[in-house]
């Protein structure tokens, strides 16, 4: 998602740990973890969107368009039953309603009417 001006970190990141996330911000830019797998990032430079940019790591829905760290992100989750290959969508949905609310708190502090 890309934002009309650069991220504030120190909302964005107010707002994760709020949600339960952990933060890592060491010599790149903003991650917002989940049980040690990223489920947002800011972007960097030469990212497209630069500095204005969030990237979220969503889960699809379907394993045959998942990568191998969505394979991963959903198995730590509980979402991907590897033995029997069969996604729980209770728990994707729930997983990715969580980042798009982080996100949408962030839209409403910044730019609504809403105060951290």
């Amino acid at each position: 998602m890309t934002f009309k001006d650069k991220i504030d970190h120190n909302l964005l990141s107010s707002i994760a740990l709020s949600e339960g996330y952990t933060i890592d911000y060491g010599s790149y830019k903003l991650r917002i973890l989940d049980k040690g797998v990223i489920v947002a990032r800011v972007g960097s430079k030469s990212d497209k969107g630069s500095e204005r940019s969030v990237f979220l790591y969503l889960i699809p829905s379907s394993i045959e368009v998942m990568n191998l760290y969505d394979k991963c992100a959903a198995s730590i989750h509980g979402i991907l039953d590897e033995e029997c290959g069969r996604i729980d969508l209770g728990k994707l949905v729930g997983y990715n309603l969580k980042i798009l609310r982080m996100i949408d708190r962030y839209w409403a502090y910044r730019y609504g009417s809403r105060k951290p």
